[in-house]
């Protein structure tokens, strides 16, 4: 018995090893189980750390919040690498609208928290916890987090609220997934949608061009010094641009095209000779990307912390409106992957390397707020509060959502398989997708939701601090 208590209850390094990766391993099978064909995905890890805070494992306090902070910053970086080369793309055509409405859901969504908060007295931490579960935004919360340690006051005022914080974000939570999929159900129910039919007129309308079928040889852009420049301006004379394809999107070259790392030329119609020294100019190699940039990710994060922490005074606020270190790393990201080089570095990373980051930050960081949150959560659910959160938490994700799905559909008849790749884009819900995708329409609802989730994410930073600072201020 000694030698477990020292390994898994008496605080240290060997010992903060130890229950984090118990908690990720044990909320990764949590995740796994389906319930009417959805999973909690990444969320078992805050149920994990949950349920094993409540019997007692828990963090030293000091590497918790290291960890905890360290594990948002990784994640956001890496979601800023990822969305960057897309974002200002996504808001083109059919993309404005959706984004319209993604936007509409971050704004409505605070504001029923507000008003909540107001008729039901809720308190600052309640309020902030509830807005960003019901809306399943893990950043939403670590800025949540980050704005109430800097208004709190007293230490002991920060611990307490951050653990309401992370008990009321996990009581919401899981209606926050399942309301989407409700509003999906709704929606194709209201209007008899056919979805076998609109993705064939979807297809009629958008064709697409496939790298396979053109016949030409594919090159892979990897010389940093083509970056930036246009392909027709260094294409040859005797090579011609079948496709191109950049992120998983295939194009038909018009053109205008400025070549980025990783980006996909076709082309046909050249002589071996004149194949091999175009192949040559722009790399080709797939080897020289599959190094990963460690200078350029430190110093980038180093970037990031640093404009997150500049305060920037507003009239009302408590404190110096900050973008905080989710916020400052993840615009920072998104500015850096786009010209992905500056500075004399490289700014670019596999999807590979970008997955394993992404997926490392977000599991201790949920971890983190889970063994935290445990203490309490039980006796908050079932003889507290909790049941009455639940509510208010479903209201924040349905009133939103619902009124987006009915806008989109009546007014700007936008097909029934983004408006559901919206709708998951716009809480950032990956299980969501994945239903959507399942049942509603394959790769449309994964366009539509890469399309709003750049702008989403942004947006759900930034209002869990405000909302914060805003009640804060009242």
């Amino acid at each position: 018995m000694e030698l477990v208590d020292k390994l898994f209850f008496t605080h240290g390094a060997v010992q903060a090893a130890l229950v984090l990766s118990i908690t990720i391993a044990f909320g990764i099978l949590l995740g796994r189980i389906k319930i009417f064909s959805v999973s909690f995905g990444i969320g078992g890890i805050l149920f994990s750390g949950i349920i094993l805070g409540h019997f007692g494992f828990s963090l030293d306090p000091k590497v918790l919040v290291f960890t905890r902070e360290f594990g948002l910053i990784l994640f956001v970086f890496a979601i800023g690498m990822q969305v960057g080369p897309t974002f200002l793309e996504s808001l083109r055509d059919q993309g404005l609208k959706l984004n319209f409405m993604a936007i509409f859901i971050v704004l409505c969504g605070a504001a029923l928290a507000v008003a909540c908060c107001f008729a039901f007295n809720l308190s600052i931490p309640q309020t902030a916890g509830l807005f960003s579960g019901a809306v399943t935004n893990t950043p939403s919360l670590g800025s949540a987090n980050e704005a109430w340690s800097q208004v709190a006051g007293s230490p002991e005022a920060v611990t307490e609220g951050l653990k309401v914080i992370g008990m009321a974000y996990a009581v919401a939570y899981p209606f926050g997934i399942f309301g989407i999929i409700l509003t999906m159900m709704l929606l194709k129910g209201m209007f008899h949608i056919n979805v076998e039919k609109e993705l064939a007129e979807l297809a009629a309308q958008h064709p697409r061009h496939h790298l396979a079928s053109s016949g030409g040889t594919d090159i892979l852009v990897s010389n940093m010094a083509m970056v930036g420049k246009n392909l027709a301006d260094i294409l040859p004379a005797d090579v011609k641009v079948a496709a191109v394809k950049r992120s998983g999107e295939e194009f038909a070259f018009n053109g205008l095209w400025r070549l980025r790392l990783d980006d996909i030329i076709s082309i046909t119609g050249a002589n071996d000779e004149a194949g091999k020294n175009f192949a040559n100019m722009l790399g080709n190699s797939k080897k020289a990307l599959d190094h990963p940039q460690m200078l350029s990710i430190f110093t980038g994060i180093l970037v990031g912390v640093v404009i997150g922490s500049i305060p920037v005074m507003v009239p009302g606020l408590p404190t110096g409106l900050k973008l905080g270190v989710a916020g400052g790393t993840l615009l920072t990201a998104i500015f850096l992957s786009r010209v992905q080089r500056f500075c004399g570095l490289t700014w670019y990373m596999t999807s590979g390397a970008n997955q394993l980051m992404r997926e490392i930050g977000i599991l201790l960081f949920l971890a983190c707020v889970g063994l935290h949150a445990g203490t309490g959560f039980v006796e908050t659910v079932v003889h507290g509060s909790g049941l009455a959160w639940m509510g208010m938490g479903a209201i924040i994700t349905f009133v939103p959502l619902f009124l987006a799905a009915l806008i989109c559909r009546a007014c700007w008849k936008i097909n029934f398989p983004s408006i559901c790749g919206m709708l998951a884009g716009s809480m950032t819900d990956p299980p969501a997708l994945a239903f959507a995708m399942q049942y509603y329409g394959g790769e449309v609802p994964a366009s539509a939701y890469s399309t709003v989730y750049p702008l989403t994410m942004i947006l759900r930073i930034l209002m869990g601090q405000l909302l914060v600072l805003g009640l804060m201020a009242v």
